[in-house]
């Protein structure tokens, strides 16, 4: 019976902390569906001409991932978008620029919105491998990941992510290419 009394004992004092223990896996809590199932916007020109202006060269991110002035410093550095010109009309570009701070991360639009905002400390980063917990989901990984042609960087959110194009980043849904 002692011994029953101790496994029962050491079971829940022990159970809490299993359930709550960070696997450094944050995906969405609602289910392994991921943020895109929950948090997707609705369709509008604006999605489109965003997806179809910024997705044309690389994934176009979450909007709810980066602060507000965040899109504007990069929206106004198009001339020189990290050593290309992406410059828009600039009709486009103040359609885009409103779209976007209506859809930051002051907005909650993505599960990682409060992260983002939280990681900034206020700034306006301009890459979202900038934010301090973008850096910590990926520090488990060996630096050389990144060294990889099918990868070459963070900011390659598809190489890895299976369902970013869905903006989605859960980590049960990950190939890192070899």
């Amino acid at each position: 019976m002692k011994t029953f009394t101790v496994i029962a004992l050491t079971t829940l004092l022990f159970i809490p902390a299993w359930l709550y223990a960070d696997d450094d896996d944050d995906d969405d809590r609602r289910g392994s569906r991921g943020a895109a199932a929950t948090q997707r916007l609705p369709a509008s020109a604006s999605l489109t001409q965003y997806q179809a202006e910024c997705g044309a060269c690389h994934l176009a991110y979450p909007p709810g991932m980066l602060p507000t002035g965040s899109w504007v410093r990069l929206l106004d550095g198009l001339a020189d978008h990290f050593g290309e010109n992406a410059e828009l009309d600039p009709e486009v570009r103040t359609s885009l620029r409103v779209w976007l701070g209506k859809n930051a991360a002051e907005q909650g639009t993505h599960s990682t919105s409060k992260k983002v905002l939280k990681s900034a400390r206020g700034e306006s980063p301009l890459k979202i491998s900038e934010l301090r917990f973008i850096k910590k989901e990926h520090d488990e990984i060996d630096p050389a990941v990144f060294k990889r042609p099918a990868v070459k960087t963070v900011a390659n959110c598809g190489a890895c992510h299976l369902d970013a194009e869905q903006w989605s980043f859960s980590e049960r849904r990950i190939e890192i290419p070899r």
